[in-house]
């Protein structure tokens, strides 16, 4: 099967360095969802932790972040022996495009992390593994495993959204690409390079952006569905999982334990509820999670 590694990107909002940066460069943006203005680190303490917990066959776990910024979380040695941070000035060709504050213009320069594997699975902080996979959950042999959705709805090309316009944007130009779900991707950079290479023009300039726009292609997403449609990648069924837009009472979430779930995800979670969330899922889910951090998740 080969090395397998994680790259999970992740930002605090909170960060001083990050809040002048965005205040300089993007004071137009909306407030995409970054991170829990109360929590900014448990979102991405909790998958970190769900990952060495569930997936021990990973070599590496990258951790994508803007510069300074590194997570309490990794003082803990189950975590500073797996995971390492990489910063963007580390990896991106042309850092005069920093900083920037655009996910698809980070997701479009993963493959240059310098000692990458070759295959890997990329995660947002608000994925969540909940129970142990084996490599071929991602992988078939070398093939990344691709859970797509259906097709980009024709009308999202005169929509306001940069996220639907990205779709739209790749549909025009691959007709026969189709959404993907907001779970963990499986990935090669063989894939991204392909991409790359196939949309050179929308890639260079997606590449430099500061924030999203309405002529981004959305690069995993063209990565995945090249590599399905050129036999580089596998198309399957997606896995028992569940996507929701709020699981925030401790029951709700005590109540997931044994349905056999692979994957939680919940990129609407409301901020207030953040550390109660996390804290019930790491109760449940994590092994030798203390009797306070149970007891404050049942309570």
């Amino acid at each position: 099967m080969g090395e397998i590694d994680v790259v999970v990107t992740w930002v605090n909002a909170e960060c001083p360095v990050w809040k002048e940066a965005r205040c300089e460069f993007a004071p137009e943006q909306p407030r995409h969802r970054f991170s829990p203005p109360e929590a900014p680190e448990a979102e991405v303490d909790l998958c970190l932790s769900l990952l060495v917990e569930h997936l021990p066959w990973i070599r590496r776990i990258w951790l994508v972040t803007m510069r300074p910024q590194v997570p309490s979380c990794l003082s803990r040695v189950e975590l500073k022996e797996r995971v390492h941070v990489v910063h963007h000035d580390e990896f991106f060709p042309c850092t005069a495009s920093l900083p920037t504050f655009s996910s698809k213009t980070i997701e479009a320069n993963l493959w240059n992390i310098q000692g990458l594997a070759e295959k890997f699975v990329y995660f947002n902080d608000d994925m969540y593994v909940l129970r142990p996979l084996p490599e071929t959950a991602f992988f078939r042999s070398d093939r990344p495993v691709a859970w797509l959705s259906k097709a980009p709805p024709r009308e999202w090309a005169h929509d306001s959204s940069e996220y639907r316009r990205a779709w739209s944007n790749l549909r025009n130009l691959f007709p026969h690409a189709k959404l993907l779900h907001h779970f963990p991707y499986a990935l090669t950079k063989t894939n991204l390079r392909a991409a790359a290479a196939r949309f050179p023009d929308r890639w260079t300039e997606l590449c430099g952006e500061r924030v999203r726009t309405v002529r981004d292609i959305p690069p995993v997403g063209a990565a995945i569905n090249l590599g399905v449609a050129e036999g580089r990648g596998v198309r399957e069924k997606l896995p028992k999982a569940l996507f929701r837009g709020a699981i925030v009472k401790p029951d709700t979430v005590k109540a997931l334990v044994g349905k056999d779930l692979s994957f939680l995800c919940v990129n609407r979670q409301p901020f207030d509820k953040t550390r109660a969330f996390c804290d019930a899922v790491r109760a449940h889910f994590v092994s030798g999670a203390t009797a306070a951090d149970e007891a404050s998740a049942t309570t």
